[in-house]
């Protein structure tokens, strides 16, 4: 005859059983969850330098030319190679590189790819001169028509006084950053988000303290925040500006970077 469970033991078993199922659950959702991030892999990593020189660069993309981009270990052709000095470049003239360099030399229109990092390196001199002395802009484009995703970058860095464009092409196997805003689309362009940063404190810094010449880093990040950061010779870090490029507002901080 069997025994009769007693309360002890039902509970005991009844525990035991919800206990098993929650697990369970726990652990299903946790393998779901998981799968959402798998951690990307890079499927390849490829750098091209070409060269090219900025005395005509400019005018000769105004008047439709093709051929101005060299392979680094090419010969120049026509292009003298003797020291290069040049008038100063704004944003828009960098920017007017990508597209011919895009459609020439990658085949591929420019509109098809999303810009999501910017980057200016500046160098000012005296009280008021700055020049941008190179621009980096990184691209991406999503494809999902081979086998699985694919998240392709192409990462430009324009070097004016070395006449160098230096091409990093990688991709991810699966979308990156979906939500990431186009950054041709900005509000406040860099010529003003600069303008903002020496009225905002960075300049009256300077005079009061004797700089005399110094390095400007700029960037951009997703959360569509300029960063400029001034430092001196000796890689003094004096003054850090936050400028939204959305709605203005700005941030200053000044002293060591590491502070």
């Amino acid at each position: 005859m069997a025994r009769k469970l007693g309360k002890k033991n039902l509970i005991a078993i009844i525990a035991g059983v919800v206990c098993g199922i929650t697990l369970c659950m726990v652990l299903i959702w946790v393998a779901l969850d998981i799968s959402k991030y798998v951690p990307s892999t890079r499927l390849y990593d490829e750098h091209t330098v070409y060269k090219f020189n900025p005395r005509i660069l400019l005018n000769a993309i105004k008047n439709g030319e093709q051929g101005l981009f060299f392979n680094y270990d090419s010969k120049w052709g026509n292009y003298p190679s003797e020291e290069i000095l040049v008038s100063d470049w704004n944003e828009a003239n960098y920017l007017s590189i990508l597209p011919v360099f895009f459609n020439e030399y990658l085949d591929e229109n420019i509109d098809n790819w999303k810009l999501v990092n910017i980057q200016y390196e500046f160098s000012g001199y005296g009280s008021d001169l700055m020049r941008i002395s190179s621009a980096t802009y990184e691209l991406m484009q999503f494809d999902d028509t081979g086998d699985y995703p694919v998240s392709i970058y192409k990462e430009i860095e324009i070097i004016q006084d070395e006449g160098l464009l230096k091409l990093y092409e990688f991709a991810y196997d699966r979308e990156m950053f979906p939500d990431q805003d186009d950054f041709r689309n900005l509000k406040i362009k860099i010529d003003e988000a600069i303008q903002m940063a020496e009225d905002s404190g960075a300049k009256k810094y300077r005079e009061e303290h004797n700089i005399s010449s110094w390095n400007v880093h700029v960037f951009i990040g997703s959360d569509s925040y300029w960063q400029i950061l001034y430092s001196a010779p000796n890689n003094y870090a004096f003054v850090k500006v936050g400028i939204n490029s959305e709605t203005g507002e700005v941030k200053v901080n000044y002293g060591d970077e590491n502070e």
